[in-house]
């Protein structure tokens, strides 16, 4: 995962510290976002729910209410990876900004 993790403010929570990202294998396994110093201090930023090598893997947020499904698909010169982040079921109840349909003129939500 850090060999292709864009480096940058937007892409850390404390870029000023971050000097890895780490993905630990297997279901369970966790995202972390890895701070220098000998005390190994790092942020869980997810927890691996779908560990499928090749295939597909998905992670639940720690931070937020957020699912992410990365899917790999092998093509004609080589992979299509498909990335999807949804909420997280378990938050259906959140109140989450209205939809661009919702937010049509004429549209039945407004």
């Amino acid at each position: 995962m850090d060999l292709w993790w864009v480096r940058g403010p937007i892409n850390f929570y404390d870029a000023a510290r971050a000097v890895a990202m780490r993905c630990e294998p297997g279901v369970g396994g966790r995202i972390l976002e890895v701070y220098g110093g000998a005390d190994g201090a790092a942020l869980e930023l997810a927890r691996i729910i779908i560990w499928d090598p090749g295939r597909t893997l998905a992670w639940q947020s720690s931070r937020d209410p957020v699912v992410t499904h990365v899917r790999f698909l092998p093509i004609a010169g080589g992979t299509r990876v498909t990335v999807e982040a949804q909420w997280a079921e378990a938050t259906r109840t959140m109140t989450a900004p209205p939809s661009r349909a919702s937010r049509r003129p004429g549209s039945a939500a407004g």
